[in-house]
């Protein structure tokens, strides 16, 4: 058991005043989720929230022309009990509210980081 990969493609929507975050389990989970946790503005809001479904909607409105990071992060148990998450400036998102919904951009993969270093220093 190990911390696991970040969820993948978060997703933030303005529907009916309330932001609505959606996200992908993660690829490499390393055990089973246990929980996911929603970070607004470094602040997390919620600590567990089940494995299924992978989507979450704000308890309060959103105020227009507000800016918020929002992160999801995925969570297990090792084997004594410790809680592994994942790192949860992987799926930071940037709503301000200019448009109705925005995506994480997805994370380099190491060989393309590797591929841009080498095209770099040539």
């Amino acid at each position: 058991v190990g911390r696991p990969s970040s969820p993948r493609n978060v997703a933030v929507e303005l529907k009916n005043k309330k932001l609505q975050l959606r996200w992908l389990a993660p690829l490499s989970p390393l055990a089973p989720i246990e929980s996911y946790r929603i970070i607004v503005d470094g602040k997390q809001i919620e600590s567990a929230l089940p494995p299924s479904p992978t989507s979450y909607q704000m308890k309060t409105d959103y105020v227009s022309g507000t800016k918020h990071t929002i992160a999801v992060t995925a969570c297990n148990m090792d084997t004594q009990n410790r809680t592994l998450c994942s790192d949860a400036k992987a799926t930071e998102v940037i709503f301000d509210g200019k448009t109705n919904s925005v995506t994480a951009a997805p994370s380099p993969t190491p060989s393309a980081s590797a591929s841009a270093s080498a095209s770099a220093s040539a």
